[in-house]
């Protein structure tokens, strides 16, 4: 395990483009932090620096995420066009949904389901950076399958693979359904209504977020039991890993599921 961390702490030196794409949606929720605090705008009853701030945090992540797991791709492959375009394609439109929807916190406007014809365009425009965002992040994943890195152990290049395939692959499905629903509540008034904390996911009504947030983050949640599976050297660690590669999705079909049917996550009365 010691000789991955090596290697990704040299894959944050080395890829520092991507690298500092990440650490710029870090350093942007600083100021958005502060717009949180003191700026009493609101959109729908929540202030308009909330989205912002979510998704510079939940674009950090990936983005780093993706950094790191570079370091299951073999050297050559990794150095090749096609992972230089995936890079390439996953940054720029990870650049935009991050500066787009700050600008409308900024200006007090909604960044999803706006209203005027420019808003529009550039809302329509959002769905086909988030589209290619989550189709680079499966096809990165397909890579590493194919061209695994010879000095990383095989069930965490593995497990890498496969959390970058599911996130991606469930990450377009829950983001479709939330754009053909023109909104992520299901059911109800169409208003989240009280709220889970620190999620704001409806407590009242279906809510497709949840599966959203699920499918995205087995890019995260799968290499670390990769990691976890592959230091207990344990004899069935190959079929826990190939069980959670199916049961990841399944659970976010049944979240996905369950939203569409109106019916939230945890129950709030």
């Amino acid at each position: 395990m010691s000789e991955v961390l090596t290697q990704a702490a040299g894959l944050l030196r080395r890829e520092r483009l991507a690298t500092a794409t990440g650490l710029l949606f870090l350093a942007m929720t600083l100021p958005t932090l502060l717009g949180l605090a003191l700026d009493g705008r609101t959109i729908g009853g929540v202030s308009v620096w909330l989205k912002p701030l979510k998704f510079q945090l939940s674009l950090a992540v990936h983005v780093l995420t993706v950094v790191l797991a570079l370091s299951a791709l073999d050297r050559k492959a990794r150095r090749g066009r096609a992972a230089a375009v995936i890079v390439a394609v996953l940054l720029g439109a990870a650049l935009f949904e991050a500066g787009w929807i700050t600008l409308q916190g900024a200006r007090g406007l909604p960044s999803h389901f706006a209203t005027s014809p420019f808003d529009l365009a550039m809302y329509a425009l959002m769905g086909i950076g988030a589209t290619l965002l989550v189709l680079a992040t499966a096809l990165l994943g397909a890579l590493i399958l194919r061209h695994p890195a010879p000095g990383v152990p095989v069930l965490v290049g593995r497990a890498v693979a496969i959390g970058l395939l599911v996130s991606g692959v469930t990450g377009l499905v829950t983001g479709w359904a939330i754009s053909t629903n023109d909104g992520a509540v299901v059911g109800g008034s169409g208003v989240a209504g009280p709220t889970i904390p620190l999620f704001g996911w409806s407590g009242t009504a279906g809510d497709l977020r949840v599966a959203h947030f699920v499918g995205l983050h087995a890019a995260q949640l799968l290499p670390l039991l990769g990691l976890v599976l592959s230091a207990s050297r344990a004899r069935g660690a190959p079929q826990v890993l190939a069980a959670a590669a199916v049961l990841w999705p399944a659970a976010t079909l049944g979240l996905l599921l369950q939203a569409l049917a109106g019916r939230p996550l945890i129950p709030l009365g």
